[in-house]
């Protein structure tokens, strides 16, 4: 059998490119960042292909959204290491990745704290926002280890 050269993979409609950075969590294990902001504060984002939904940090929602109303999501979150954690969820105005802007966007909530904790003991930089599947998939999303770039359609 011959091996056929693999397709190449065509980048969506309008584009924009964004700078990923890996942050190392211990000796083979990274997280994927990326850079932007949600209803305009600025936030850090994971990659995270495997979540179903974006996730912001409860306590970034309630630190700089003290205003926003938030419905409480009456089935319990699985993922995240518990199936027992309570979520809301919120409408974000305005979410920029990099320089794509992403308009109505209904996010969930949780409690993130166990993130952040490990990270602040590996002397990392706090995390605000789990950026999910259902924005991944939605803007067509290529992840380009190779050139550290987030590739949105």
């Amino acid at each position: 059998m011959i091996d056929k050269p693999a397709k190449r993979i065509r980048r969506p409609y309008n584009s924009v490119s964004i700078p990923i950075e890996f942050l190392e969590l211990d000796e083979g294990s990274n997280h994927v960042v990326v850079m932007g902001s949600v209803n305009g504060h600025e936030c850090r984002m994971i990659l995270d292909t495997g979540a179903s939904r974006t996730v912001a940090d409860l306590a970034f929602v309630n630190e700089v959204f003290p205003e926003m109303e938030m419905e409480v999501n009456e089935q319990p979150s699985a993922g995240l290491g518990t199936n027992t954690m309570e979520s809301h969820f919120f409408m974000a105005e305005e979410i920029i990745v990099g320089n794509k802007v992403l308009q109505g966007q209904l996010l969930a909530a949780l409690d993130l704290s166990h993130v952040n904790d490990t990270y602040e003991m590996l002397g990392l930089p706090r995390i605000h926002l789990v950026l999910g599947s259902d924005i991944l998939r939605a803007h067509k999303a290529i992840i380009d280890y190779g050139s550290k770039q987030l590739i949105l359609g």
